[in-house]
């Protein structure tokens, strides 16, 4: 029976390995953070696997000390990760990453000077069965400091990624909640093997059904914006917010659109883009990088849309945002009206007025021409001034000389 673990060990660090080689080359938004989490369970399988087949205490010891390169990390990077998850970049500063890192950096130097010390591991036994023998270990206080800072991180963890779950939409609750339920398989399965329930640690057995669960959802890409949506968007916004992930699903609306559209969230939440027909025929082809002016219910909207990048330069998803200007288009509309009116008004004083004028000015020339008459030149005079005037109202828009 004992043979089956090794070979299931070996097996597991096998798909370790895959999964290594499989995200380094897809996987980009967590590349760097999930492969070291892989790094750790393979470093970590490998090394109890040929622990177990050493024949020698000695043999045995050095690969238990070998496995703390991924025991040690492991609970740090995966604490790292559910940060970066949950869209909590910010606090994954150079300073606070180096902080997180100080305790995993000083167990392996414990576990490797452990002769002088004994803050790791008190006293070493071996226990037989059948074939194989393993390794007992009576743990020092530095081992129990560390487990407790590994308990706390997972505690956090679990708390961040509760928190994602609860306000998910239906769409994704499952994947969500089962994320979370799989956080607590590597803390229960530490717990079971440090209360001696099992001789053989299956902690790295769970720390991979996790880390095959996190890969199976970043690849089918459900959760890409939608577990930060509502820390990143205003909810009560004005403009209308649709978001869609990199598939051209509704993961988000704010409450503007929840109200123009007329349909409830949860019956929005995952559907194609296409359901957005409803309220505009143009709006399904309009996802990315748009800008057009359309009419829903009576309403004038100024459409604009863009691509969502992550770290990585990729296409994560698209918003589309629709700025009312009902009120300006019907500004616009009001002024029209009015210059509308004032090129008439413009229009009539030039026949009502300016062409009697003209034929005024035009007999009176005669007559000067005629008798050079001084009276009939100050009738004139008074004429051109008022064309003047009539011109300048309409050419100007103001009564001037």
């Amino acid at each position: 029976m004992m043979h089956y673990y090794i070979y299931l060990l070996f097996g597991v660090s096998f798909l370790s390995l895959l999964l290594i080689i499989d995200s380094a080359y897809k996987e980009k938004k967590f590349r760097l953070s999930f492969v070291v989490l892989l790094l750790c369970i393979l470093i970590w399988t490998t090394g109890y696997a040929l622990e177990l087949l050493s024949h020698s205490i000695n043999e045995k010891l050095f690969w238990a000390k070998f496995e703390y390169f991924g025991i040690a990390n492991i609970g740090v990077v995966w604490f790292i990760l559910v940060l970066q998850y949950a869209g909590k970049r910010n606090a994954l500063t150079a300073r606070n990453v180096t902080l997180l890192f100080l305790d995993p950096l000083l167990t392996i130097i414990l576990v490797w000077t452990n002769k002088w010390h004994h803050l790791i591991w008190n006293s070493i036994s071996v226990k037989s069965f059948g074939n194989l023998s393993i390794l007992v270990f009576k743990y020092g206080a530095w081992a129990k400091i560390h487990t407790a800072y590994v308990y706390f991180l997972l505690s956090i963890s679990i708390f961040i990624l509760f928190q994602i779950t609860s306000h998910s939409y239906k769409y994704y609750k499952k994947q969500s909640l089962a994320l979370l339920l799989s956080s607590f398989i590597p803390w229960l399965s530490h717990i079971g093997y440090a209360f001696r329930f099992f001789y053989i640690d299956p902690t790295p057995f769970a720390f991979l059904v996790t880390a095959t669960i996190f890969a199976y959802i970043f690849k089918s890409h459900l959760l890409d914006i939608a577990p930060v949506a509502k820390e990143k968007v205003i909810e009560n916004m004005r403009n209308i917010l649709i978001v869609l992930d990199k598939n051209l699903k509704i993961i988000y609306l704010n409450n503007a659109a929840i109200k123009l559209i007329g349909v409830p969230q949860n019956n929005l939440i995952g559907k194609s883009v296409e359901t957005l027909s409803m309220i505009h025929p143009d709006l399904p082809r309009l996802y990315s990088n748009a800008m057009k002016e359309i009419t829903i219910k009576n309403r004038h909207f100024e459409l604009q849309s863009s691509s969502i990048t992550n770290e990585c330069g990729e296409e994560s998803g698209y918003f589309i945002i629709l700025n009312d200007i009902t009120e300006r288009k019907m500004a616009e509309k009001e002024m029209e009206q009015a210059l509308k009116l004032e090129r008439e008004i413009k229009n009539r004083i030039a026949h009502y007025f300016l062409n009697p004028i003209a034929i005024a000015k035009g007999f009176l020339m005669l007559s000067i021409e005629e008798r050079k008459n001084d009276e009939i030149k100050k009738a004139l005079n008074a004429i051109e001034r008022i064309e003047k005037i009539v011109e300048n109202i309409i050419r100007k828009g103001r009564i001037e000389e």
